[in-house]
């Protein structure tokens, strides 16, 4: 895929100063003097950052059968502060950022071959452990692949379907240990609705979430959605800790 990731360090060029001009535009607000990531002077989000962010998909082990998965970034340095921001930061709105990193991490995981094409394919996202919130970058994250998986044709539509949450009393699992975080997710997420699965029968969906360390969030995602009768196509993470472990 080396051509394909020139290509896509190309694209990073260009969507960078798109979207610095149209941040720039926004009048009254006040924008940060460095970068959020690597805290390069007198840009939102660098050169060098942005590549990381809009680059080639790596091979995740979801632990799933047949179901292949994909994360954009290790969750270190530059890009555990900018997911952090993202999540965070109210005086930062990044979600433009997540977006583009979900749309081309679907168009080059598409090229693989390993998802196969349907007429329409919904992404979910993976559910806030707080009650009526989402996550900006995961929201952000699935309809950036939505459009990815469009664009690659994949799917001929697509849309974002939160139709998740967790149960209540569910921790959140910053600051767990692995075999902590992996109890704290197991059997701990429903649907929305009861009757929601009827109408799950027969869909083919994609799993997103910001950030995976274990994979648990998408193993229990995939057990309720499996349940409700879906195909799982695949499941896409921004950033994950796995591979620096």
């Amino acid at each position: 895929m080396g051509g394909e990731f020139e290509d896509s360090s190309r694209r990073a060029l260009r969507v960078s100063r798109e979207l610095r001009a149209a941040l720039t535009d926004l009048g009254g607000v006040l924008l940060p003097t460095e970068c959020v990531g690597c805290g390069a002077w007198d840009e939102m989000v660098c050169d060098r950052c942005l590549a990381q962010i809009l680059g080639e998909p790596q091979a995740l082990d979801l632990e799933l059968a047949g179901i292949p998965g994909f994360a954009v970034a290790n969750y270190e340095g530059a890009m555990r502060r900018f997911v952090l921001a993202g999540k965070h930061d109210p005086r930062l709105d990044l979600r433009s950022y997540f977006a583009a990193a979900g749309e081309n991490a679907a168009v080059l995981a598409a090229r693989l071959g390993v998802m196969r094409c349907h007429r329409e394919v919904f992404v979910v996202p993976a559910p806030s452990t707080t009650p009526g919130a989402s996550s900006p970058v995961a929201g952000a994250f699935a309809t950036g692949i939505m459009s990815g998986l469009v664009k690659s044709g994949v799917a001929s539509q697509s849309g974002v379907l939160e139709v998740l949450k967790m149960r209540p009393g569910t921790k959140k699992q910053a600051g767990l240990g692995y075999s902590q975080r992996v109890t704290n997710r197991h059997h701990q997420m429903t649907l929305v609705a009861p009757g929601a699965g009827s109408e799950l029968s027969g869909a083919a969906v994609v799993l997103a979430d910001d950030v995976s360390a274990t994979g648990s969030t998408l193993r229990e995602m995939a057990r309720v959605l499996q349940g409700a009768g879906t195909e799982i196509l695949g499941g896409f993470v921004f950033a994950t800790s796995q591979f620096s472990q």
